[in-house]
């Protein structure tokens, strides 16, 4: 995203004589006018940047070694490496941790690791929100 510039203020002119006055007032008006065209293009444009795009996957029943990890791929289109990445399994299971990337344009990889000491199993659906952009 560019860095933000304020607009700089016209001078004003002459305002004691009508002429003047009626000169000043235009370029009042025409500063207005662009600040509200310049103020409508950054939200157009910010709304453009920040995206949100979904994908899902059925997870069909799996069975998870005591400290052991997999991984599902998710096709998300329109992802990028370097998007921020949010998943939720509708099913969850104590002990299973989630961790979810952009690995390529397009696909998500959602890593899965048992934290107990024992065999877990676990399936349903997997979903995973992409966002374009992270505001700080």
């Amino acid at each position: 995203m560019e860095k933000f510039q304020a607009q700089k203020i016209p001078p004003i002119g002459d305002v004691e004589s009508r002429g003047g006055f009626r000169d000043s007032y235009k370029r009042i008006y025409a500063f207005v006018q662009d600040f509200i065209r310049a103020d409508q293009d950054f939200k157009d444009r910010l709304v453009n940047e920040i995206t949100t795009t979904y994908g899902d996957s059925s997870v069909a029943s799996t069975t998870i070694g005591a400290g052991a990890s997999g991984s599902i791929s998710i096709s998300v289109p329109g992802a990028q490496p370097g998007y921020a990445v949010e998943g939720a399994f509708d099913n969850p299971v104590a002990g299973v941790t989630w961790n979810f990337q952009v690995v390529s344009p397009g696909t998500v990889q959602a890593t899965y690791t048992n934290t107990t000491g024992g065999s877990l199993s676990f399936s349903g659906k997997l979903r995973v929100y992409v966002h374009s952009r992270v505001l700080a």
